[in-house]
């Protein structure tokens, strides 16, 4: 995936699968923002290492 982003950027399914959690938990930490991921379109994120980071 690229969208212009000078790192990786990954897919909601893969960084629940890397962090073991259900894709609703990272909805719930978006909320209480401990992390940001730029979204693409109404329903799409895409994440980056610094969101994976910033989750632990």
């Amino acid at each position: 995936m690229e969208y212009g982003y000078k790192e990786p950027v990954y897919t909601i399914g893969i960084v629940s699968k890397s962090l073991k959690v259900c894709p609703a938990t990272l909805g719930i930490w978006e909320r209480k923002g401990l992390i940001k991921p730029a979204r693409l379109g109404k329903n799409r994120f895409c994440y980056q290492e610094r969101d994976v980071r910033a989750a632990f």
